[in-house]
């Protein structure tokens, strides 16, 4: 006669070899179901492109700046930050990757500026009344 011991561990045994299979199906049909609804997002990844977006962006913000109303005309110290931080991050330090990048980039780039820069002085100027300086 079987222990109780032995049946109980046969028995579960039995169960586990046939439940595995199913709930394997089970848990990847839930996780399919679940990724299609919550796509996975690589979080690390949205963040660094999110925060060389912005690093681009101050770089070219004061590479404009200093272009059209030089260096007095921009915050020094977060323009050399931006610049410093962008060379490392984007070019691995190196600063002859970034100079050929800014050079096929500076046109178009500084063309958006100003359009920018005209559409607000153009706003400020019906605001208040007065006419650029440039008039």
């Amino acid at each position: 006669m079987k222990s109780l011991t032995s049946i109980f561990a046969s028995s579960a045994m039995t169960l586990a070899l046939c439940i595995q299979p199913a709930a394997g199906a089970a848990a990847q049909n839930a996780n399919d179901v679940f990724e299609e609804d919550f796509p996975i997002v690589d979080v690390a990844t949205s963040e660094i492109t999110s925060r060389l977006a912005e690093l681009e962006k101050a770089f070219w913000i004061c590479d404009y700046i200093v272009t059209t109303y030089g260096v007095d005309g921009s915050p020094v110290t977060s323009c050399g930050e931006a610049y410093e931080e962008l060379k490392r991050a984007k070019f691995n330090g190196d600063f002859d990757e970034l100079v050929a990048w800014w050079g096929v980039n500076k046109a178009e780039q500084h063309a958006a500026l100003n359009r920018a820069d005209v559409a607000e002085t153009n706003s400020e100027s019906t605001e208040t009344g007065e006419y650029p300086d440039s008039i």
